[in-house]
C-alpha cells in the first residue's frame, strides 16, 4: 500500500503533464461528439434499402445477361455505358457519377456455367469497398441461383425467368414500422460513434504512455531508484504497483470515453444492441494499453525519447490494425499480419458492430469473447515482460 501511494505521489508531482494530456483527450473526444451532430433531432424518413448507381456494358447481350441486368435494376439505377472509353468510365466512377461499373464478357453464359470468375469485371473507386462488395454479392447470388436451375434441367430462358422470380421475392420484402425506437441510425452519427470509439484505442495508449509512463521512467532514475533498490521491495512488487497505478489512470480515461460515447450515441440502435460490447472491448483494450505502457517504461530509456517511442508504436499499430482506416479497405495480407498486434482485436469488434465500416465480420458474442481473451493474453505477456525487464535492466543514477 505504501508503494502504491508513492506511485500517485509521483504522478501528482507531474500533474502539469497529466492535466495537459487529459485536456487534449477530453477536447478531441468532445470534438467527435460535436462533429457527430450533438443534439440533432432530425428524423430519418427513408425506408428503402441502400441502392447504387451501376454502370454496365453488356458484351454478351444474352438472355442470361439481360436477366442479370433486370435483377440489378430492381433496387438500383442502371446506366448503359456501351461505347464509352475506359478513361471516361473511370472518371465517372471517380466522381461518383456511377458508384461502380461492370463489364459483362461476351462468353458470359458459358463462363458462369463453368465457374469462371472472369465473366464480369468491375471498376470501382475502392477495390473491395462496400459498393463493390454489395453489388458483387448480388451478382454472385444471381449466378448461383441460375446455375442451380440449370443443374435441375431447365433451359437458360426458363432458368433466368425462375431466377428473377425467386430473387424478386426476397428483394421486395420490407418491414415498415412507425416505432421511433426502430428508426435506422443516421449515417453521420454512426460514422462519428465508430471512429470515436476506435480513436480511444490510440489516444488512451498515447496518454498513458506519455504521461503516466513518464512518471515510471523518472521513478527508475536518480535518487528515487536508489532508494527503492535499497528498500525491501522486489522488482515484481514494483511492476505490479506500476500496472495497478496505470490501471487506475486508464479506468478514469475509460469512464470519460464511455460517458462521451453515451452522450453521442443516445437513442441510437447500435448503442442499444451493441453498447455493452463496445464498452467491454474498450475496457480490455485500456487494460492492455496499461500493461504495454508498463512494459515500455520498464526499459532504461530516457524521458526525452519516450514521445518518439510512443508515437512510433501507437501510430504503427493504429495504421496496421485499422484504427484510422477501415479493415475492409485494407490489404488482406496486412490485416492478417495485424492479428499479432493487440489493437487488431479491439478494432475487429468495433468494426463488426458498425455498418459504416463495411466490415465482412459479423458480430457475435463468440467474436467478443475471442477478442477479450486475446487482449487478456497480450496484457499478461506485457506484464510478465515488464517484470523480466525490470529485473535485468540497469538504470541511470542521474
Amino acid at each position: 500500500m505504501h508503494l502504491f501511494k508513492h506511485f500517485f505521489k509521483m504522478v501528482v508531482k507531474h500533474k502539469t503533464t497529466l492535466i495537459i494530456y487529459t485536456v487534449i483527450f477530453v477536447v478531441m473526444m468532445t470534438a467527435f461528439v460535436m462533429n457527430g451532430g450533438f443534439g440533432n433531432t432530425e428524423e430519418t424518413k427513408s425506408v428503402d434499402d441502400s441502392s447504387y448507381t451501376i454502370g454496365y456494358i453488356d458484351n454478351s447481350d444474352s438472355v442470361v445477361s439481360r436477366g442479370l441486368i433486370e435483377y440489378l435494376s430492381g433496387n438500383n439505377e442502371l446506366i448503359d455505358l456501351k461505347g464509352k472509353s475506359e478513361d471516361t468510365i473511370r472518371t465517372m466512377v471517380y466522381f461518383t457519377t456511377v458508384n461502380i461499373s461492370i463489364t459483362i464478357d461476351e462468353d458470359f453464359t458459358s463462363k458462369i456455367e463453368n465457374g469462371d470468375d472472369t465473366a464480369i469485371t468491375f471498376i470501382s473507386a475502392s477495390n473491395e469497398g462496400p459498393s463493390q462488395y454489395i453489388v458483387e454479392s448480388m451478382i454472385n447470388n444471381y449466378i448461383k441461383t441460375y446455375n442451380a436451375y440449370v443443374d435441375l434441367g431447365f433451359e437458360p430462358e426458363e432458368a433466368v425467368t425462375r431466377t428473377t422470380d425467386n430473387l424478386s421475392l426476397k428483394a421486395d420484402a420490407y418491414v415498415l414500422t412507425v416505432d421511433a425506437d426502430a428508426k435506422p441510425d443516421a449515417e453521420g452519427k454512426l460514422f462519428t460513434l465508430c471512429y470515436m470509439s476506435k480513436f480511444f484505442i490510440y489516444i488512451s495508449f498515447s496518454v498513458l504512455c506519455q504521461c503516466v509512463g513518464m512518471v515510471i521512467i523518472k521513478n527508475n532514475m536518480g535518487k528515487v531508484n536508489s532508494r527503492v533498490n535499497v528498500s525491501p521491495v522486489s522488482p515484481l512488487s514494483q511492476s505490479v504497483v506500476n500496472v495497478l497505478g496505470l490501471l487506475v489512470c486508464g479506468i478514469v480515461l475509460w469512464i470519460i470515453a464511455c460517458a462521451l460515447l453515451l452522450i453521442n450515441g443516445a437513442g441510437m440502435s447500435v448503442m442499444r444492441e451493441y453498447g455493452y460490447a463496445i464498452f467491454i472491448i474498450l475496457l480490455f483494450m485500456c487494460i492492455c494499453n496499461c500493461s504495454l505502457t508498463s512494459f515500455i517504461s520498464s526499459f532504461a530509456i530516457s524521458a526525452d525519447s519516450l514521445p518518439m517511442i510512443t508515437n512510433i508504436i501507437g501510430l504503427a499499430m493504429s495504421f496496421l490494425c485499422g484504427v484510422f482506416v477501415p479493415q475492409s479497405v485494407m490489404n488482406a495480407g496486412v490485416v492478417n499480419a495485424s492479428r499479432f498486434l493487440p489493437f487488431y482485436w479491439a478494432v475487429v469488434v468495433l468494426d463488426s458492430v458498425n455498418s459504416v465500416t463495411g466490415s465482412i465480420m459479423e458480430y457475435s458474442p463468440r467474436l467478443l469473447l475471442t477478442s477479450v481473451l486475446m487482449l487478456t493474453l497480450f496484457s499478461a505477456i506485457f506484464t510478465v515482460g515488464g517484470i523480466v525487464v525490470k529485473k535485468t535492466q540497469t538504470y541511470s543514477k542521474i
